[in-house]
């Protein structure tokens, strides 16, 4: 199956951060109700105090467009300029192979030559 993972960082007005990310709460919970959606996290850059990760693995384009065509994306939109957006660069992958890091012995492995 392949899935899309999107990933990527916001810089925000750094007082506001920590804000963005508590009242962003309800909306990643209304995220994860999308049917498809596996995962959507934000969580703060331990060396960039004005800096937010995001992630979010979504089954299909169809389930990621729902996302972007609810009203949480809208909200997340709006709750963000209102934390002092400055800055994004949020990307989408897609994945058509998934296999564990870590091999039978415990070793992480970088190939996927495991089949």
């Amino acid at each position: 199956m392949t899935m899309i993972v999107m990933a990527g960082w916001l810089e925000l007005d750094p007082i506001l951060r920590d804000r963005a990310l508590m009242k962003g709460t309800r909306i990643i919970e209304k995220a994860l109700q999308v049917k498809g959606c596996r995962a959507y996290r934000w969580t703060k850059d331990m060396q960039a105090n004005n800096k937010i990760w995001m992630y979010g693995l979504w089954e299909t384009e169809e389930a990621l467009n729902k996302h972007f065509e609810g009203n949480a994306y809208r909200e997340m939109g709006e709750h963000l300029r209102q934390c002092g957006l400055d800055n994004f660069e949020i990307s989408k992958f897609r994945a058509d192979l998934e296999e564990p890091l870590y091999d039978t012995n415990g070793s992480p492995r970088a190939d996927f030559s495991r089949t």
